[in-house]
């Protein structure tokens, strides 16, 4: 059996789909399980044991992608992340079981559909990627995702820790951006809070990022010490996956490196908002974390300016969080 999950869009995603490709390998061990990912995020799934190839989504061609399709001649189709474009690559490509939602209105070029709105965040995103499986007679809850990094990997991220004057064995990461998907805990507030993870618990900090994210992580890391190191924007995917596996710690917000974290089972902290499509029941990590959400009621989505608790996360003060990870007794 030839079985193809199609997830393209973004890290956390593609994180939070891992499961499928474990649970259905285990079912059908003489399946062969394929992803279709965005190229930005393919590094994630390597040495992952339940996943056997990897095809790149090419965004502009649609073409192009009905044509490797039908010549993988795949049997079953899990369509995790649903579009017009997508749904119709499916049907053009004539995969005999084709499994996605059945809320949009090209939802007629799938043939095994699950009703679910997702927008409702009644559920974590592992749930609802694991009812699809409902339409092969599959039912499974939740399953935490699990990443690989291998001693090579670990290694060299040993060395770049060393190389920036860092303590492989006392540093924790921090991960201020959110790369826009959500609401973030105030840069002020990341400032703090480094400044006093250093000063009452002597942690090594090293600041994560994308390149957009560096200035922002350079204001934070202004005014500390050698120890405080920023690295946002220069290492991979896979380097920084690596890191993480190794840190005592990862502090964020809800964003892609957090699930990073939960499934590399490092400890996480994690900042989330109130709003409904973001909210820790649909997005929390799945691992040993102690999450953060601010003391206001829960609303159906941000507003920012125009709502009467903005920026709510502000309401959570570093003195608070500092508390907390004090008393918190983790792995």
């Amino acid at each position: 059996m030839n079985i193809l999950i199609i997830r393209t869009d973004r890290i956390g995603d593609v994180v939070l789909s891992l499961p499928l490709a474990e649970i259905l390998k285990e079912k059908f061990p003489d399946s062969t399980i394929n992803f279709m990912l965005s190229e930005p995020t393919i590094e994630l799934v390597k040495n992952q044991p339940y996943i056997d190839s990897v095809i790149t989504y090419n965004h502009q061609g649609l073409t192009k992608n009905i044509k490797i399709l039908k010549k993988e001649r795949f049997d079953i189709a899990l369509l995790l992340f649903p579009s017009f474009s997508l749904s119709l690559t499916l049907f053009l490509a004539r995969i005999p079981q084709r499994i996605g939602t059945g809320f949009r209105w090209y939802s007629f070029l799938l043939n095994r559909r699950i009703y679910e709105h997702r927008r409702r965040s009644e559920k974590h995103e592992v749930e609802y990627n694991l009812g699809l499986l409902r339409t092969l007679g599959i039912t499974e809850s939740i399953k935490t995702p699990k990443l690989y990094v291998d001693k090579e990997e670990k290694t060299r991220a040993l060395s770049f820790l060393r190389k920036i004057g860092i303590d492989s064995k006392t540093f924790i990461v921090v991960h201020p951006g959110s790369g826009g998907s959500t609401l973030s805990w105030p840069e002020e507030n990341y400032k703090s809070l480094v400044k006093l993870l250093r000063k009452e618990q002597g942690y090594h900090i090293v600041l994560s990022g994308t390149k957009k994210e560096y200035q922002k992580a350079e204001r934070i890391r202004e005014g500390c010490d050698a120890k405080v190191v920023n690295i946002a924007g220069k290492t991979n995917l896979r380097k920084i996956t690596a890191i993480i596996s190794l840190a005592r710690m990862f502090i964020s917000n809800s964003t892609g490196p957090m699930h990073i974290a939960s499934a590399v089972e490092t400890n996480v902290v994690a900042f989330f908002p109130p709003s409904r499509v973001n909210r820790k029941r649909r997005w929390g990590p799945l691992s040993t974390a102690l999450v953060f959400e601010p003391p206001v009621p829960y609303c159906k989505r941000c507003i920012k300016e125009k709502c009467e608790y903005y920026n709510c996360l502000s309401l959570i003060s570093p003195e608070e969080v500092m508390e907390k990870l004090q008393n918190w007794k983790t792995k």
